[in-house]
């Protein structure tokens, strides 16, 4: 790892002011508090409009009782309370208040999404040396494996003994062939390592009871095809 190409993106990082971004997204959550704080009242109240429309059994003998009590005539009395019909006009205007409340937070959280995702595309042009190198590495590494796997092909062909044969390959599978790793030059075979064959072809003169077949060329692995069920 490029230690000093480390400290240098640390350094850079250090750098970093997100004083703005922190203070749109706290405003945002804020707001996105109140909104909620706002749909629990409403729905609330809702929820005990829904109880009374349950319980409603017509006027409240004990209110029409203290109303006649206080001077008050039977109907003024009976007609005190909200009427059913209010009560569901209530609750329908509650509901679609809700419904502009959740759009508000929705919206919010969209604004918080976008100053996000405008604070992280600012790592972007400072991250972008590393990750290049990394991908180097990766490559590189890709090609140790790929060399790997064909010694080993080449030296179990010859031998019947190919160690961990199966593992590379699945690992070479994955990575040669169109949006892999490694895209090319490589097609269909890989080319024998020529020092492997130069030490296999030691054991061609040993007799027939060794029937060694020394191959220049491997075929490439390919990833088994995935069929939905």
């Amino acid at each position: 790892m490029n230690q000093r190409l480390l400290n240098e993106i640390a350094a850079a990082f250090r750098q970093l002011d997100f004083s703005d971004e922190n203070a749109s997204v706290d405003a945002l959550k804020a707001e996105i508090a109140t909104l909620y704080e706002a749909i629990a009242k409403a729905d609330a109240r809702r929820s005990e409009i829904s109880r009374t429309l349950i319980e409603d059994r017509g006027p409240d003998a004990r209110a029409v009782a203290d109303g006649l009590l206080s001077d008050v005539s039977a109907m003024e009395a009976a007609s005190s309370a909200p009427s059913r019909a209010e009560m569901e006009a209530e609750r329908a205007a509650l509901a679609a208040g809700v419904r502009d409340l959740n759009e508000r937070a929705r919206d919010a959280r969209e604004k918080i999404q976008e100053v996000e995702s405008k604070a992280f595309q600012r790592l972007g042009p400072l991250i972008k040396p590393l990750l290049d190198e990394l991908a180097a590495d990766a490559r590189e590494a890709a090609e140790r494996i790929v060399q790997a796997f064909s010694a080993l092909e080449t030296v179990g062909y010859a031998t019947r003994y190919s160690g961990e044969l199966d593992k590379v390959s699945d690992a070479v599978a994955g990575i040669i062939g169109e949006g892999c790793l490694l895209r090319g030059p490589y097609q269909n075979l890989l080319e024998a390592p020529g020092e492997i064959v130069e030490m296999l072809s030691t054991l061609r003169d040993k007799g027939s009871a060794l029937p060694v077949r020394i191959a220049t060329s491997v075929s490439v692995p390919t990833r088994p095809a995935i069929f939905a069920i």
